[in-house]
């Protein structure tokens, strides 16, 4: 269980997230959100890249900077000198993963990702696509308790999008908690067990992903939401996260 108690950030003055309470049990977890909601800063918050931040961040009971971490960036690069290879070694000695079976790991997250024929080319060889793809592995590597991966699908295309799709539904997540930021609400409503919304800052929702669904049609039993709009006869996860935003903003 991962709970976060009184998370509060602020950067330049302004604060971007508010006095956050939430807990995020062992499965896949989609954060749904506008532009500006504050989901990066979240993720970000998390890892500890805010000295600014403040409140308990948890994991079992234990400080979650004293737990690997995978963590994908919205904005993931490498060194176009070095081999795929080379920059995945070079990401596992930064986060103290020195196993004997290195290499090994290496190649099999590689593999997950269908770059396996890349991995002894030069970083400046890959296309952006393929550099995406790479940064999905390294978050994987080292089978940490907690994967955070910020918009993981951004670049790719269908097809590698469905690989990334297998890639999260084969992992077993048991006693692991992966956290997924984006913007394309079919792949959280194919992939998440539990839906979170954030907006201004704010958690605003939070529920099993077929909660969110099934929270439209319960909005649309209140007198003070709007149904001028038809409504779907099988709510979608869009419709869901709509209907809870536009209430949120309602004060509904």
């Amino acid at each position: 269980m991962l709970e976060i108690k009184n998370m509060t950030t602020t950067l330049g003055g302004n604060t971007i997230l508010h006095n956050l309470n939430c807990n995020f049990e062992s499965g896949v977890h989609g954060l749904l959100g506008p532009n500006g909601a504050g989901k990066t800063t979240f993720m970000r918050s998390l890892i500890g890249l805010y000295p600014s931040a403040t409140g308990s961040i948890l994991l079992n009971g234990a400080n979650i900077h004293s737990v690997d971490i995978g963590y994908l960036p919205q904005k993931f690069g490498l060194f176009p000198g070095m081999t795929v290879r080379e920059c995945m070694r070079y990401i596992a000695f930064s986060k103290g993963i020195s196993s004997c079976s290195l290499d090994e790991d290496i190649e099999s997250v590689i593999e997950s990702v269908n770059l396996s024929s890349y991995i002894d080319k030069k970083a400046h060889t890959l296309s952006g696509g393929m550099v995406r793809r790479v940064g999905i592995a390294q978050a994987f590597l080292g089978n940490p308790p907690i994967i955070i991966c910020d918009e993981p699908t951004a670049g790719l295309d269908p097809e590698e999008r469905l690989r990334f799709r297998d890639l999260i539904k084969q992992t077993n997540c048991d006693d692991k908690i992966i956290i997924i930021s984006t913007h394309i609400v079919d792949d959280a409503e194919f992939l998440c067990d539990y839906i979170e919304i954030i907006d201004q800052g704010y958690i605003i929702a939070k529920d099993t992903t077929d909660g969110i669904k099934t929270a439209m049609t319960r909005l649309l039993a209140s007198p003070s939401i709007d149904t001028s709009e038809p409504a779907s006869a099988d709510p979608t996860l869009e419709d869901g996260y709509m209907y809870i935003l536009k209430s949120y903003r309602n004060g509904v």
